[in-house]
């Protein structure tokens, strides 16, 4: 608590992030290595008010009978509003397959392939236990004797409140406030680093990448997502460069390249919760 809000509006959190990672490496020969790594990396934050009923716990259902509600006064904050359980996970493989062969000079080639599961798991509810907004008047003189134990809402006197309370939230729901966010992310690319004599060097290379969630295009949001909209899929990257030698004191250099950003998940994440 502090000045402005009761000891009530505390809870417990709970973070976690365990990361896992992993590098497989072979030398097929003396001009030839291929690499897969693969890795896990997650994120969990959990909190619930720490107002029990009758010293029952907190059941996370969309029927609360185990915490107590919010109650906001003039200048005063009694209890939380918010229970909270986000659970992330990026799950990762990519393979690298590296090359050299001399055909018209020497090639330094770079095939690869990489492939990213995003999930995100929201389960939340906002206001399911009920808030109370009692700004209507000054605060009751005797506020401390309405809730004589903090975290115990079944001492709380709340009918004293109802002359200057001025309305009464509550959030229901058959479901509570639970969704998914996937993505499969999937990328390959191909770059040959061409020594085509001792004055120049050419660097010839593409990629590609795919996202099947980026923009939520199956989800039907009436009537601003139709539910069938297409799927980004003419992401293709060409890279170009050059290396020309003039002198031994003088090099000219170019290039060019096309590059695709990632979508965050909050343009998915905030349609679905909407």
């Amino acid at each position: 608590g502090s000045a402005v809000t009761h000891p009530a509006t505390g809870r417990p959190v709970k973070q976690l992030a365990p990361q896992y990672f992993g590098t497989f490496t072979q030398v097929l020969s003396s001009r030839t290595v291929n690499e897969i790594r693969a890795g896990l990396s997650a994120f969990n934050q959990n909190f619930q008010p720490n107002v029990t009923w009758k010293g029952g716990a907190f059941p996370f259902s969309p029927v609360l009978n185990g915490t107590g509600p919010a109650v906001v006064l003039q200048g005063y904050t009694i209890g939380f509003f918010l229970v909270n359980d986000v659970k992330q996970q990026t799950t990762s493989i990519r393979d690298d397959f590296t090359t050299s062969y001399d055909w018209g000079g020497r090639h330094d080639l770079k095939l690869g392939g990489e492939y990213y599961r995003f999930f995100n798991d929201f389960l939340s509810c906002r206001r399911c236990q009920g808030q109370v907004d009692a700004r209507g008047g000054p605060v009751p003189a005797n506020i401390e004797s309405l809730f004589p134990v903090s975290n115990d809402a079944s001492t709380w006197n709340l009918a004293p409140l109802a002359p200057i309370t001025r309305s009464v939230t509550h959030s229901v729901s058959d479901s509570g406030y639970q969704f998914d966010v996937t993505r499969n992310v999937f990328g390959g690319w191909a770059q040959d680093d061409w020594r085509v004599s001792d004055r120049l060097t050419l660097n010839l290379g593409v990629r590609y990448d795919l996202d099947t969630n980026a923009h939520g295009e199956k989800l039907e949001f009436l009537p601003w997502l139709p539910g069938n909209l297409p799927h980004d899929t003419n992401n293709i990257q060409p890279r170009l460069g050059l290396n020309y030698r003039l002198d031994d004191r003088t090099v000219l250099r170019g290039g060019y390249g096309l590059f695709c950003a990632f979508a965050p998940n909050d343009g998915v994440q905030q349609t679905l919760e909407n």
